[in-house]
């Protein structure tokens, strides 16, 4: 119990240093998987855009129960909360989870909520992530070299995607996203192609 309040405190520090450095849109990368961490663990997820940008992301989440997880998470683009619970938590075999989170962007801020599904076998988990996005604007800004404009923007973000596990503490993970709708004035289409790493303990 004392551990996960230290990782809870650990989450909010660094949401609130986060916020310092935000920028544009929701989140970039899902890395979801329809699975939990359970009770106690403790997930830290590290990677990047590797093809459609040069964005980073990290992210600290907590299992505060059987299948609900808690966290914070930042790339280039955005810092803020989420909560993920799984309806069904297989350790191995099928997985399905929905998730909500919200936080801050360059003059704004974003809600997303979705499903994950996965299914893992053997060193291999497949997912797919359906994400609804919500950004508001409070004012015109330049930010990498576009305009984002006032207002409120929705937009839908697909994602499919893999962890290879080579134990139960450590995998590499790599996925795909593509993106309907827009952003400020900035149509959002993609590929973005994102790798990275996963630690758990």
């Amino acid at each position: 119990m004392r551990s996960s309040l230290s990782a809870l405190k650990l989450i909010l520090f660094m949401f609130v240093l986060f916020l310092a450095s935000a920028c544009a849109l929701a989140p970039v990368s899902s890395n979801f998987t329809g699975r939990s961490l359970g009770s106690g663990k403790v997930g830290l997820d590290g990677g990047a855009v590797l093809a459609g940008s040069g964005l980073i992301a990290g992210r600290l989440t907590v299992g505060v129960g059987p299948n609900l997880d808690f966290g914070a998470q930042y790339d280039t683009l955005s810092a803020g909360l989420f909560a993920k619970y799984s309806l069904i938590n297989s350790g191995t075999g099928f997985s399905l989870a929905g998730f909500v989170g919200g936080g801050k962007t360059i003059g704004g801020q974003y809600i997303y909520a979705g499903p994950a599904v996965s299914l893992k076998f053997g060193g291999i988990e497949p997912y797919f992530v359906g994400r609804y996005n919500w950004v508001h604007y409070g004012e015109t800004k330049s930010s990498g070299g576009f305009d984002i404009e006032e207002g409120d923007y929705s937009y839908l973000q697909f994602t499919g995607g893999a962890v290879f596990w080579f134990s139960r503490a450590f995998g590499i993970q790599a996925e795909a996203s593509y993106f309907s709708g827009t952003t400020g004035s900035t149509q959002l289409i993609g590929p973005l192609i994102s790798g990275g790493l996963k630690i758990r303990f």
